[in-house]
């Protein structure tokens, strides 16, 4: 039997980090137990300060739930692995919810099931806005963030396919910020072969966009045999222009 545990453990007052690891290490040998990384994915939780690592997911050190306050409220990155010797899918998407290592919403969850139903073996998913907001998103939710655009650049490097899913107003809002305070378009390009869309909105007009994985319209949603569409060089275009 295998059990994944999810938590964070507090030291006593001085004690330093190597010390309990090798406790800890020295205790899982003992009772004759062996430990292994749930997957061979690193996560980089030290290349920015403001934000650490939780688990799979990446939110804002000072992150706390409050809609409130985007300044804080915002998660970077989510992972989940069920088989790591299978491929990667990430889905780049708009902006997220609260979902954690351990808790998802219907977008997620929807996300997971087709990923194992299509063979992959880890999700990965970021946003092109890190903000957290619920509803009613509007321009002001999509700043600049060197952080995401960090997050975003690690998704797309070790991802197998690529899922564009950022809707109609990540195309609006998050795109234009994305394309001119970082090299969007370049990244894109470069991972060009693995990119993937569920369907278009807009198509043939100049506002094409890549339709959200699973639209809160039940009729408008797709169905988990779903086959992505790969995307061409002008339609990748088109969604930069």
């Amino acid at each position: 039997m295998r059990i994944m545990v999810n938590g964070l453990f507090t030291l006593k007052e001085g004690e330093a980090e190597l010390e309990f690891l090798e406790k800890l290490n020295e205790w899982i040998l003992e009772n004759g137990w062996e430990f292994r990384d749930a997957a061979p994915i690193e996560i980089p939780d030290n290349s920015f300060r403001p934000v650490h690592a939780i688990g799979s997911a990446v939110f804002h050190p000072e992150y706390n739930g409050n809609d409130s306050m985007p300044e804080v409220n915002r998660r970077y990155f989510l992972r989940r692995t069920w088989n790591a010797n299978l491929p990667i899918l990430t889905t780049f998407m708009m902006n997220p919810s609260s979902a954690s290592e351990l808790t998802g919403d219907n977008t997620v969850d929807f996300m997971m099931d087709y990923a194992k139903r299509h063979g992959y073996g880890t999700l990965l998913v970021v946003n092109t806005s890190p903000v957290i907001k619920r509803s009613n998103t509007n321009e002001t939710d999509f700043p600049p963030d060197a952080n995401n655009w960090f997050y975003i650049k690690y998704a797309l490097s070790n991802a197998t396919e690529v899922v564009l899913g950022w809707g109609e107003k990540g195309q609006k809002y998050g795109v234009p910020i994305l394309k001119s305070n970082y090299a969007l378009a370049a990244l894109l390009e470069r991972h060009h072969d693995k990119l993937r869309v569920f369907g278009y909105g807009k198509e043939n007009t100049t506002g094409l966009f890549p339709k959200h994985p699973h639209p809160q319209k039940m009729t408008q949603r797709f169905p988990l045999d779903h086959v992505l569409q790969e995307v061409t060089v002008e339609k990748r275009i088109l969604m930069l222009r």
